[in-house]
């Protein structure tokens, strides 16, 4: 079976999630599913379920896992922002205030997933499109040179392969002065608050501050219960009048019958 379109149809079929009709929709869930069968087998040890084995399922999904992977590269300015970019902003300026001595720690240490250093080595212009191993460890380190210069290496290490050390963008075969490091790729670089801002705080009106927002909120509050409250009250009135003439005229036809 070498269609892809076949090999997709069978693998949610033998999943159980059956015929799904937008291909963008198909397609997350089979990378998804391929994820979560290497979560599954490769790291935990748990066991495939024998229908999985039979149909081969795992190696079929991988190439679906494989093409999610080489997408962080197609990622459009925004995006590459959003998986990176506060990560990115966050490390220079730790080295910045290293070598400016307005921090003492010398060791600082992350713990995140594959899509995490995916993401930053996108933003750093240097992922190569494969899904990082469990337990990969991205070493960004500060160096004083015998000249009294600074320089800023980046190495990648998993147990059991060769330590990588990667040329980024713009710097020298072994590292980068911190100006260079800085410079990687700028207009990715976004603050939490830039990002918490784009998440949630979606302008509903172009160039309004949210202070005038929230004013103009609380007075159409206002205003909406002091119209319901006048309406209400006009309402009862009504009823009362209506009420009372009623009452004017059953006991205006009591008193005419007394009469006669």
């Amino acid at each position: 079976m070498s269609n892809r379109s076949e090999i997709a149809k069978k693998i949610l079929k033998v999943t159980g999630y059956g015929e799904i009709e937008d291909p963008f929709d198909a397609f997350h869930q089979l990378a998804s599913i391929y994820d979560t069968l290497f979560c599954e087998n490769a790291t935990a040890g748990m066991p495939l379920k024998k229908e999985f084995v039979d149909e081969h399922i795992f190696e079929d999904a991988k190439q679906f896992g494989d093409l999610e992977w080489l997408s962080f590269n197609l990622l459009s300015r925004q995006l590459k922002r959003m998986v990176g970019g506060v990560l990115l902003s966050d490390l220079k300026h730790r080295i910045k205030d290293a070598i400016e001595d307005k921090n003492e720690l010398r060791l600082i240490m992350y713990s995140a997933h594959d899509t995490t250093l995916a993401g930053i080595l996108t933003c750093l212009g240097v992922y190569d499109g494969i899904q990082p191993s469990y337990a990969t460890v991205l070493m960004l380190e500060l160096w004083k040179t015998t000249k009294g210069t600074w320089e800023v290496r980046l190495n990648r290490h998993h147990a059991g392969d060769p330590q990588v050390t990667y040329k980024l963008p713009g710097c020298g075969d072994t590292g980068c002065s911190p100006e260079e490091f800085y410079a990687i790729n700028t207009d990715y670089d976004y603050t939490s608050d830039e990002f918490m801002q784009y998440c949630h705080g979606v302008e509903i009106l172009p160039g309004v501050t949210k202070s005038a927002l929230f004013i103009m909120l609380v007075t159409m509050v206002l205003v909406f219960c002091c119209t319901t409250t006048i309406l209400i009250a006009y309402v009862v009135s009504l009823y009362k009048k209506s009420s009372g003439s009623s009452y004017d005229k059953n006991v205006l036809e009591r008193l005419l019958e007394e009469e006669d």
